[in-house]
């Protein structure tokens, strides 16, 4: 019986398509911009507002604890009449690679309740090596991020 080999046996094909699936997941990953660390300030900088969030509800009629955000990229949360300052920022993040787009700092006030003292959403965008997140408060304090 000769058999004459025309192609690639099942083997060699099934080998070849796992070897590329796993070089595909280890280097894609690692090609895209920021590789997932930008969602973390995202992640980060939602959890500081939903802390602040939570303090002044617990302070009740006069909250005076905010969440600050600077154009630098430093973030944290400040207490009334100490917010002009990153080095008055408590609970304070930010990183050398992180900066917030737009040309002003922002506040975020909430009050008694947990709702936004702002009369519209803020959206603060983060850009982190050339990939960006976004962290949205909208009026009735709802914080989400992407």
């Amino acid at each position: 019986m000769n058999r004459c080999s025309a192609g690639f046996s099942l083997m060699e094909l099934v080998t070849v398509i796992v070897i590329l699936g796993i070089l595909s997941a280890t280097v894609v990953p690692k090609l895209s911009s920021g590789s997932g660390e930008h969602l973390a300030v995202c992640q980060d900088v939602s959890t500081l507002i939903l802390h602040t969030q939570s303090i002044n509800i617990n302070q009740g009629d006069s909250p005076d604890v905010f969440f600050k955000s600077f154009t630098t990229g430093d973030y944290g949360v400040c207490i009334r009449g100490q917010c002009s300052d990153i080095a008055n920022l408590h609970m304070r993040g930010g990183d050398p690679h992180v900066v917030m787009q737009g040309s002003k700092d922002i506040e975020i006030v909430f009050n008694g309740i947990g709702q936004l003292q702002s009369p519209s959403d803020v959206s603060l965008t983060y850009d982190f090596d050339g990939a960006s997140c976004s962290v949205t408060v909208n009026t009735e304090g709802a914080v989400s991020w992407k």
